[in-house]
């Protein structure tokens, strides 16, 4: 089974989050997607099940028909969405040139998807007596909410191990920050601004209620280390000559998995809620960090894996947010890693090497293989 022709049938399905606005966006969407790897791993022996998140997308499970719920699950996971495509000449051509395979969601993820299907459907082809669950699953809405995996989380499923697929260029990426998004409004009361002192201005109560953040919530917020807080957006007034009676600001904050989230939740609340102004708070976002558990068998299997394959390892710390988050919240051992250099992800020119395609086949299958051996000599 070639993972180089399954990545171009992959990326030649418009797979677009339907939260994009593009005419492209309307025609796309995971249910397509998700349809088409039903029919592939049903094919092959695979029992699937198709779990709508929302109307029109799913989250796909396929498990192997020896899939005995007893036995160890490990799970191999990617998304199924891509971003929009912008003004890419050829989204969906799948042309390979200069030993490169060339197309939306190419490297952000199909590419991985693919060799992650490859590995497992040629591995479980090949037992007679396997020894635990090897399951794949494909998430809807990673690109913009992490939706499956979040739904995914609350689910109660028992799983091993959660081997997250992403471009991280065949390296374990072991750590990357939460996500806390949050919008603050300040209310007053209008009027004509050469009356002022008949209103109350909401504009004037926002820098107040920003400089009392600056103060006590951001200190203690990035004074853990990693921890970022940015005011993004501020809208407030109407007209130039009235006194506006409302402002707000929107703020982005990104954070160590060994944040205490909670506590300083708490403390944005409280800062809020005892504000001179009339002030409310609204916490759009709240997605956990990811950190590789210190004793991670996963870990352990996919590094011994990569060295069999010769290839050097170095853990890698990222910015960007992702479904490990939320599996490993869940409790699940986690860790990223796929082919793919993130540097191409929502380009123009989105690309993958095919080199990295065959390797990663051959790595997973190792993975695969290691995690046989493990839990057979668990049995004895």
């Amino acid at each position: 089974m070639s993972v180089i022709t399954l990545t171009q049938d992959l990326v030649r399905i418009n797979s677009v989050t339907p939260q994009a606005e593009s005419d492209v966006a309307r025609q796309g969407g995971e249910e397509r997607l998700a349809l088409w790897l039903r029919d592939f791993f049903s094919d092959r022996d695979f029992h699937c099940e198709l779990n709508y998140v929302e109307s029109g997308r799913p989250n796909l499970v396929a498990r192997p028909s020896f899939y005995d719920s007893f036995l160890p699950t490990v799970v191999f996971t990617a998304h199924l969405d891509t971003v929009d495509v912008q003004d890419m000449p050829a989204p969906f051509a799948a042309d390979i040139r200069d030993g490169h395979l060339y197309g939306r969601g190419a490297c952000d993820v199909k590419g991985t998807l693919a060799a992650m299907a490859v590995s497992l459907v040629e591995w479980c082809a090949q037992q007679s007596q396997p020894v635990f669950n090897p399951v794949f699953i494909a998430t809807m809405g990673e690109e913009a909410g992490t939706l499956g995996a979040k739904w995914l989380a609350k689910q109660g499923w028992k799983f091993d191990a959660v081997l997250v697929g992403e471009p991280t260029c065949l390296q374990p990426v072991v750590a990357h920050k939460g996500l806390w998004r949050a919008a603050i409004t300040t209310h007053g009361i209008s009027c004509h601004s050469s009356r002022p002192e008949l209103g109350k201005n909401a504009v004037d109560g926002m820098v107040q209620l920003i400089g009392s953040l600056r103060q006590r919530f951001v200190p203690e917020f990035v004074g853990i280390s990693g921890n970022t807080f940015s005011l993004t957006t501020i809208h407030g007034g109407t007209l130039i000559n009235m006194i506006p009676d409302s402002c707000r600001i929107e703020i982005d904050m990104r954070f160590d998995a060994r944040t205490p989230i909670e506590k300083l939740r708490a403390v944005l609340r409280e800062q809020v809620r005892n504000s001179d102004f009339e002030a409310e708070l609204n916490e759009l976002q709240c997605d956990p960090g990811f950190r590789r558990r210190t004793d991670s068998l996963l870990f352990r299997m996919v590094a011994r894996a990569m060295a069999d394959e010769g290839l050097t390892i170095e853990e890698k710390e990222e910015p960007w947010y992702s479904d490990a988050g939320h599996f490993s919240a869940a409790g699940f051992d986690t860790l990223l890693w796929g082919a793919g250099d993130i540097r191409y992800a929502h380009t123009r020119d989105e690309r993958i090497a095919v080199t990295e395609l065959e390797k990663a086949v051959s790595v997973l299958k190792r993975v695969l293989y290691n995690f046989q051996g493990h839990y057979e000599s668990a049995k004895r």
